[in-house]
């Protein structure tokens, strides 16, 4: 009985270390941005305790290998520039003459697909925003 208890919580540890280990986002800083530039679709989801009453529309963000970023919206764009390090992509621009930044906690990527997530307040409601960023071909 001892011994399967040994053997079970040996199983457990391992498998709590193989699985941290293969986390591809903390193993490579520079991955993800050997990956992000080019045209990528844009959609999300949002996340809140509250429907918080939002709609937004996006069509792409394209990523230029110079760190210059376009956020393309029905109507017009946000012209910017953006950083992507670790598992994080920072994006600083401008909408209608004001700064904004945005800060995506990339939750997982691959060659064609990114899905990031954005925290951001809204009145007093928090808001999560799921990002997906599909490759454009």
């Amino acid at each position: 009985m001892k011994g399967r208890r040994l053997w079970l919580l040996f199983q457990i540890g391992f498998t709590v270390l193989l699985l941290s280990g293969c986390d591809k986002l903390d193993d490579s800083g520079d991955a993800i941005s050997e990956i992000l530039p080019g045209t990528w679709l844009f959609s999300y989801d949002l996340q809140s305790d509250e429907d918080p009453g939002l709609m937004f529309s996006y069509d792409q963000v394209i990523f230029t290998d110079d760190g210059n970023c376009v956020i393309t919206y029905p109507g017009g764009q946000m012209d910017g520039t953006y950083r992507a390090n670790g598992s994080v992509i920072r994006i600083d621009g401008i909408i209608n003459g004001e700064t904004h930044t945005m800060l995506w906690r990339v939750r997982s990527f691959a060659r064609k697909k990114i899905v990031a997530e954005y925290d951001f307040e809204l009145g007093r409601q928090h808001i999560t925003a799921i990002v997906t960023l599909d490759r454009d071909v």
